[in-house]
């Protein structure tokens, strides 16, 4: 499951994934909400995963690159805007440095606007910091 939250000021989108997750709700939120507001709007936002209360455990390589081949038939459309991911523990944590560095392989963004944390504070003060966000700023949580 994905709970979206918007940071109103600065447009960050902040998903927290909690259990039961499964990897393909990524890329399925990420295409209703194309659907809704555009591409731009989807992708073109500062955007903060939380993944502290799922695991990413059970997740091989052959599963990102299949939400990759996946999110590139959807759209190849590189950005620059800043990526933070955020991990509840040293597996995920390493999980998730690989999903970066496919997303790099991929041409889908670039290792200077992206960063794999196990600290929520680090994670949301860099993609703040990063989309030129005054600190701090309030987040309100949005239900879908």
């Amino acid at each position: 499951m994905i709970i979206p939250t918007n940071c109103q000021t600065c447009g960050i989108v902040v998903i927290r994934a909690i259990e039961p997750f499964r990897l393909e709700e990524l890329l399925e939120g990420a295409k209703q909400a194309a659907e809704n507001a555009g591409l731009k709007a989807v992708f073109g936002n500062p955007v903060l995963l939380d993944f502290r209360k799922a695991s990413l455990h059970d997740y091989t390589a052959d599963d990102f690159r299949r939400i990759f081949r996946q999110r590139m038939e959807f759209t190849s459309q590189h950005t620059e805007v800043p990526y933070a991911m955020v991990a509840g523990s040293d597996v995920d944590f390493g999980m998730l440095r690989m999903y970066g560095a496919y997303a790099e392989i991929a041409g889908l963004r670039s290792a200077e606007n992206s960063l794999v944390t196990k600290s929520y504070n680090d994670a949301i003060v860099w993609v703040r910091a990063k989309a030129g966000c005054p600190q701090p700023e309030s987040c309100r949580e949005i239900d879908i």
